[in-house]
């Protein structure tokens, strides 16, 4: 199985920002990936199992913590 991820909901609004969910889900041999959001901007994200998170745009890389095992998890990402 290899590197995963799905937006289930958004962009919603929330005052001047909008927010973005999704899933995430990796193979046994996979250190994590990306996550196209259809944001332009990420100001703040979260990504469960992940040891380290970098934006670029509305773009974030996700580095898991354990790349010998499956893991899933859920990502919020928010923005403009």
């Amino acid at each position: 199985m290899s590197w995963s991820a799905t937006q289930t909901e958004g962009p919603k609004a929330i005052g001047p920002f909008r927010i973005c969910m999704g899933t995430f889900s990796q193979g046994n041999t996979d250190t994590g990936g990306d996550i196209s959001t259809s944001l332009h901007t990420i100001i703040s994200c979260e990504c469960t199992a992940a040891i380290n998170l970098s934006v670029s745009g509305g773009t974030i890389t996700v580095t898991t913590a354990d790349p010998t095992t499956d893991q899933a998890g859920y990502w919020t990402a928010i923005g403009y």
